[in-house]
């Protein structure tokens, strides 16, 4: 049984359809406040939360992806963002535990490490410190989770999966290369400031398929970076995609302004044989044929 908590949500709805494609035999319950779902509770209530121990099973796999998911939405509501980030998450821990449950899956971010060194390069699950313990309110939930989280090893299998930044359809929050290919469709510009600002970028197909790969039982335990090995800078995705055909060179208009460097690395979804399906090409195609079939 696999339970999606914060269903309706972007990681949710992909997470629901890869999980279905890959097994369509296993049952899946979908768990948020807003459709779609197939059992409504609020994570900010903890008395709601309760409601939970009605579906866990011993051989429940659960995911939680719930979430007030950005720096704005948590200075603006703090009190929510720590109602939903961190006491919603101790009352899911709570109710996993009476129900004894096979293993859990914590969404976590890259962000926990927004305090590292600027340009430190090839960033691993082993690098952070208590120097380097994020200051911003959104990372600081996420890194208190995760040692929530981590304290209930010893009762069920956790993983705890550090997100990247991920592009694909149905993103609402959408980051750099989601805006390229929305441009690309539409046919406007493209105004890149900083062409050499990058990440490692990762289509939301293979972090859902990374989050299935950690989530099953038997093994796999602790911190994951879920992002894509191959660091993209935005003028490599402009290129990409003027290589793809979708833009034309007159679309691209290049700044000439810096930007910090982060290169978070997959290291354990590298070791362990995990395999990326989507370059950045595949990637920025696959989305761009999805968006417009939806159109």
């Amino acid at each position: 049984m696999n339970i999606v908590i914060g269903s309706a949500g972007f990681v949710g709805q992909n997470l629901v359809e890869v999980l279905t494609s890959l097994d369509p035999d296993t049952p899946i319950l979908r768990v948020d406040i807003n459709e779609p779902c197939d059992f409504r509770i609020d994570i900010s209530n903890t008395s709601d939360v309760g409601k939970l121990k009605e579906i866990l099973t011993a051989d429940s796999v659960v995911y939680f992806l719930s979430a007030i998911s950005t720096n704005a939405l948590c200075i603006d509501n703090p009190s929510l963002a720590r109602s939903v980030n961190l006491s919603g998450l101790i009352a899911v821990l709570e109710a996993c535990a009476s129900a004894g449950i096979k293993k859990f899956v914590f969404a976590s971010s890259e962000w926990v490490y927004e305090n590292m060194s600027p340009n430190q390069l090839l960033i691993s699950e082993e690098s952070l410190s208590q120097s380097t313990l994020p200051h911003q309110l959104y990372a600081s939930t996420k890194f208190e989770g995760e040692q929530l989280v981590a304290c209930y090893n010893s009762v069920f299998e956790t993983c705890i999966g550090r997100f990247g930044i991920i592009y694909g359809p149905k993103e609402t929050n959408r980051c750099a290369l989601d805006s390229f290919v929305y441009s690309a469709l539409a046919g406007t510009t493209i105004n890149i400031g900083a062409p050499s600002a990058g990440r490692n970028f990762i289509f939301i197909d293979d972090l859902c398929r990374a989050l299935i790969f950690i989530g099953k039982p038997g093994g796999r335990i602790g911190i994951y970076n879920i992002t894509h090995p191959e660091y993209v800078t935005l003028e490599d995705a402009a290129d990409a995609l003027l290589k793809l055909n979708l833009v034309t060179a007159e679309q691209v208009i290049l700044g000439e302004a810096e930007s910090k460097v982060r290169c978070v690395v997959p290291q354990r979804l590298i070791d362990e044989g995990f395999c990326f399906e989507f370059d950045l090409r595949a990637g920025l195609l696959e989305m761009f044929k999805r968006v417009s079939n939806e159109r």
